[in-house]
């Protein structure tokens, strides 16, 4: 029997976002974009390698579900970030030992690395503190090269720790995937729906094993 491997790795998911009103309370039956107040064209987005696909990265902001966060109250103040795609996992903090401030994508437990704070930060932006990681909030590295690595760092006034929360119109009950793949030149839009998945396998033999 055939099976279907309907990894994300070279399909796009695209969505379109509208801003947050001023004010809102965190919805946790909708998506949110998180785009960065120094790299002001580039969003918090998970980076589908095709292998464990659990690592973050700064990307160009795009209608893609590897960018879209969901926000659940977590107790105290604090709040879960889970993404459209890998729904299963949570924002978290490495624990490597060492500096303790790398981002990962990690299963979803009652862990302090995957509780985060909002807080204003500046006009319109917030910052993300971790409950684990006390004084240090979500930063994007100035390595002088793409400046698109994520890291924890001591929380100050940089633009790097700016992020500002967009909601999107798709609710996470009622998701609306439009699947997009180019093959020979063509371009398939698929509405999810009951037979979705069978119809996107049929459409596209070369995802297959």
């Amino acid at each position: 029997m055939r099976r279907c491997n309907l990894s994300l790795f070279g399909v796009g998911l695209f969505l379109l976002a509208v801003p947050m009103a001023q004010g809102q309370v965190l919805d946790d039956k909708h998506y949110f974009r998180l785009t960065n107040g120094w790299q002001k064209e580039m969003s918090l987005s998970v980076l589908i390698d095709g292998k464990e696909n659990n690592q973050l990265i700064l990307a160009r902001s795009e209608d893609v579900i590897g960018q879209l966060w969901r926000f659940t109250e977590h107790g105290k103040g604090f709040y879960r970030l889970t993404n459209a795609w890998q729904n299963d996992k949570s924002l978290d903090v490495v624990n490597d030992g060492v500096g303790n401030d790398q981002l990962i994508l990690a299963t979803t437990t009652n862990v302090t690395g995957q509780q985060w704070r909002i807080s204003r930060h500046g006009k319109g932006f917030i910052r993300l503190t971790n409950a684990w990681q006390k004084g240090k909030s979500l930063d994007v590295l100035n390595d002088e090269s793409a400046n698109n690595r994520l890291i924890m760092a001591k929380s100050g006034a940089f633009t790097g720790q700016q992020w500002k929360l967009q909601k999107t119109r798709f609710e996470v009950s009622s998701f609306n995937f439009i699947i997009w793949h180019d093959i020979q030149a063509a371009n398939l839009r698929l509405l999810r729906g009951a037979n979705s998945a069978q119809k996107l396998c049929e459409a596209l033999p070369a995802l297959w094993l």
